[in-house]
């Protein structure tokens, strides 16, 4: 006996682990059985083996019961090949094949759409080449091939409840339900943002941002002459917990006139990260290569991503989620709303990816939020408020660690009161302050902060701070209550 499916771990995973367990569970059988890691060995010498659908070497076996799990992932030629090879083998009395799946997708899932044409009847299908066993179940069946089919849509079993397929509707597309839960065929594309998904996130009272305070998280999408290249800019809301849409840009190139990437898209990265704590920029880097390499090297955080199978499925995947579950934010905007009613999901066994419902139609803003959405969901809950206002981490945030300037004043700020935290720094010769360590020991006393932590570092990084007292600088005149001036002794006599 072969037990099939898209692949090893799936086969392993949802069919041979459920015969284990029966067996595992069932005393008589534990005594009749020898499980081992893909092989169950019966003692009536039957076997048990566990195949992925790609695999050549069960080819002239013996087999009198071969069951196949989601046949509508055979895609590929050699699990074709695999399916002719392990025909029912005529020597035996009883060698059929058992498959167990729903619906697939048309003129990809072409092994099991051929095998569904012939076993149902023209009632299900026109091109049904089958006939029907009974007038009320849908069981069908093609007595010269040999088939015979339970293929079903309707919900027959007690746990499949109204409640349950209403939370599914509002949780998958609708191709995607109608082919899981309603066990119908799906076409390549479908509708990937309806208005009642897009519509509720718009929040007629926000506005586009220019400059905000918070960490901004960006997705670019880039085209030089027949498709638009456009840039947007999200950021989490305060608790962390939503997406919010802060700004986007379109710019619309023509064959006449390309798209000038350093005059518009550099310039404007720039500009938002100046003016912006941007964190990260998601960009393709087909079209952008050398603007990602200038970028980078003027400090810019941006990084390639490429637009793989793996990678859209990705963008498409957290953008549906985010739209359904109602956590992405946007302000109104018609071109936005139409790029958004534009997309189409084209969908594979091996995933599906955003793209366009025509050639005509432009999605580009809805591509580079989805690559924005992706950005600040590797850094979820990364609240932008709990940095300090008008940090930019390009200019305020050194890639190298600060080496201390030898023989200049060191400044120290010290809190006195409850959680010892220091800061140290010096000014450079242009002006700027350089902050060089920083410091917090919750839990801790302030001698012993000052002792073991301040003091040491001192030490090894500024000792000429620590023999010259008038190179050691802190606003400790400025405390004024009598009660704290024991604390600020302690810092004194530790530091001078």
């Amino acid at each position: 006996m072969l037990v099939l499916a898209n692949d090893l771990e799936q086969t392993l995973a949802r069919v041979f682990k459920t015969m284990e367990g029966i067996i595992q569970h069932n005393p008589e059988l534990q005594r009749e059985a020898e499980v081992q890691s893909r092989t169950i060995y019966l003692a009536n010498g039957t076997t048990v083996t566990a195949i992925s659908g790609d695999y050549a070497g069960a080819v002239g076996s013996n087999h009198g019961f071969v069951s196949y799990d989601e046949l509508w992932g055979y895609t590929s030629e050699s699990s074709t090949r695999l399916w002719e090879d392990l025909t029912p083998v005529p020597t035996r009395k009883n060698s059929i094949r058992f498959i167990s799946t729903y619906a697939g997708f048309e003129g990809e899932s072409g092994l099991l759409w051929d095998l569904y044409k012939q076993v149902v009847s023209k009632d299900e299908h026109p091109e049904g080449q089958g006939e029907r066993l009974h007038p009320d179940l849908p069981i069908y069946a093609n007595r010269e091939a040999r088939i015979f089919a339970y293929w079903d849509h309707e919900p027959r079993m007690p746990w499949q409840t109204e409640s349950y397929y209403a939370s599914q509707k509002k949780t998958l597309r609708p191709g995607t339900y109608l082919r899981l839960h309603r066990n119908q065929w799906a076409t390549a594309e479908e509708i990937f943002i309806t208005p009642e998904m897009w519509d509720p996130c718009v929040n007629q009272v926000h506005h586009p941002t220019i400059i905000s305070r918070e960490a901004l998280y960006v997705g670019i999408d880039v085209g030089i002459k027949h498709d638009n290249a456009a840039r947007v800019a999200v950021r989490w809301d305060n608790a962390g917990e939503k997406l919010i849409l802060v700004s986007h840009r379109i710019w619309k190139p023509t064959p006449g006139r390309p798209l000038d990437l350093e005059n518009t898209v550099e310039e404007d990265l720039r500009e938002l990260n100046e003016q912006n704590d941007v964190v990260e920029i998601f960009a393709d880097p087909y079209q952008m290569h050398r603007s990602i390499t200038t970028l980078q090297a003027a400090g810019v955080p941006i990084k390639e991503y490429a637009q793989t199978q793996a990678n859209c499925t990705l963008m498409g995947q957290t953008l549906f989620d985010l739209l359904t579950g109602l956590n992405l934010e946007v302000y109104p905007a018609d071109e936005l709303r139409q790029q958004a009613l534009s997309t189409v999901a084209v969908e594979n066994p091996r995933g599906w990816r955003i793209a366009k419902e025509k050639a005509s139609k432009k999605i580009d803003a809805i591509v580079a939020l989805a690559m924005a959405c992706v950005a600040a969901m590797e850094h979820p809950g990364e609240i932008g408020s709990r940095s300090a206002r008008g940090l930019n981490r390009a200019m305020h945030v050194s890639k190298e660690k600060l080496v201390p300037l030898q023989g200049a004043p060191v400044y120290i700020g010290q809190t006195l009161l409850d959680l010892p935290a220091t800061v140290i720094a010096q000014q450079s010769d242009h002006g700027s302050i350089r902050v060089l360590a920083a410091f917090a020991s919750e839990g801790m006393g302030l001698r012993r902060h000052v002792e073991t932590v301040v003091k040491p570092w001192l030490t090894a990084n500024a000792r000429w701070a620590l023999n010259n007292h008038r190179l050691l600088l802190g606003a400790y005149e400025d405390v004024e209550q009598q009660n704290e001036f024991d604390l600020l002794q302690i810092v004194e006599d530790l530091l001078g």
